[in-house]
């Protein structure tokens, strides 16, 4: 009858049709779900707009105390974040470091495509974790108006994930956590405990942010009383 003909006209049994249209409709549904997830999610940060030769040509000039048109191991010691990691820079290995060199470091932090890093760090003083640390990244000079600084307090381990304040970023991205890729003095203080100026005011600590420089246990900050 009635079953034989739905059969033959290649429609299922009446009783599998409930079962049917019930898939059919979950599986609309997780689309749905998944397109309006990723449709709601926050949009990536692109890289800051670097003028990598002009903030080369500023930090040089910044830092070239003999004037002489490069940098030298010595000298870069005036800007933590690149004596820290002389040796990226150096592309040359000839013991200094160019303006066509600093510059072509910079390029590659834009041509990583990422705009912000997560960027973990760690806070001790004389050996034990220091709790309740604020920890600040100010950008160098040559990038000023460019970045954004970030900052960060210290938990009980003495750790935390330093971030950009969302209110400096577009309230389309104020739930991105993370740092620019950049050059950073880093000062730190403490409410409590007063820490050597070399820490916050003097800035001889730097940090310079790229996929690179950050190792998977964050950066440490190994601070002494003295």
């Amino acid at each position: 009858g009635a079953a034989r003909h739905r059969r033959a006209n290649g429609h299922p049994p009446t009783s599998r049709w409930p079962l049917l249209r019930l898939r059919r409709l979950a599986t609309v549904l997780i689309a749905l779900v998944l397109f309006t997830a990723c449709s709601s999610a926050p949009q990536a940060v692109r890289p800051a707009q670097i003028n990598a030769q002009q903030a080369a040509a500023d930090l040089l000039a910044q830092h070239d105390a003999n004037a002489d048109g490069v940098l030298s191991a010595e000298e870069a010691i005036a800007c933590p974040a690149v004596a820290a990691n002389f040796v990226k820079y150096d592309a040359n290995t000839d013991g200094q470091i160019d303006e066509d060199e600093i510059a072509t470091r910079f390029q590659q932090w834009s041509a990583d495509g990422a705009g912000v890093l997560r960027v973990g760090c760690r806070v001790t003083l004389d050996g034990r974790p220091l709790a309740g640390a604020n920890v600040q990244l100010e950008p160098e000079f040559c990038f000023e108006g460019a970045l954004q600084p970030a900052t960060g307090t210290t938990d009980g381990h003495g750790q935390c994930s330093l971030t950009v304040d969302p209110a400096n970023l577009p309230e389309e991205l104020s739930r991105v956590r993370g740092v620019q890729p950049g050059l950073y003095a880093v000062k730190i203080t403490h409410p409590e405990i007063s820490l050597p100026e070399k820490y916050n005011s003097e800035a001889t600590l730097g940090l310079e942010v790229a996929s690179d420089t950050l190792g998977p246990a964050g950066t440490e900050f190994a601070l002494s009383a003295r």
